[in-house]
């Protein structure tokens, strides 16, 4: 859906209800295993990537909205993990994942952001 967003001129906004979410407990976004984590990562390190080539100055605030969003997705990480029973991957794994994508200059906006930079950047 980023990429979709990126690349449309316009949008607009209909006041209906076109989508319910019915919880399975079941469903990938209930199932926590090293699988899901990788694949997590992968989506993360794809958007990174995908974002970063399109940071010039048509698409200046990129940069703030990639690292908002992956921000975001550190803490999504670790949810994942702590929901993993016997994981091969480490905390430690997931914190070097992010160190490489991660700006540490960022400036702090939100609570995850601050705590982002407690965990990450030990700040």
């Amino acid at each position: 859906m980023l990429k979709v967003f990126v690349f449309m001129k316009n949008f607009k906004r209909f006041n209906i209800t076109i989508y319910f979410k019915k919880n399975n407990t079941k469903s990938i976004t209930n199932t926590f295993s090293d699988r899901h984590l990788i694949s997590f990562l992968r989506s993360c390190s794809g958007k990174y990537y995908f974002f970063k080539n399109k940071m010039n100055k048509k698409y200046k605030n990129l940069r703030k909205d990639l690292q908002y969003g992956l921000r975001g997705d550190y803490i999504f990480a670790n949810k994942i993990f702590t929901k993993i029973k016997n994981s091969k991957y480490s905390k430690k794994y997931i914190n070097i994942f992010f160190l490489k994508l991660l700006d540490k200059q960022f400036k702090v906006m939100t609570n995850y952001d601050l705590r982002v930079k407690k965990e990450l950047f030990l700040t």
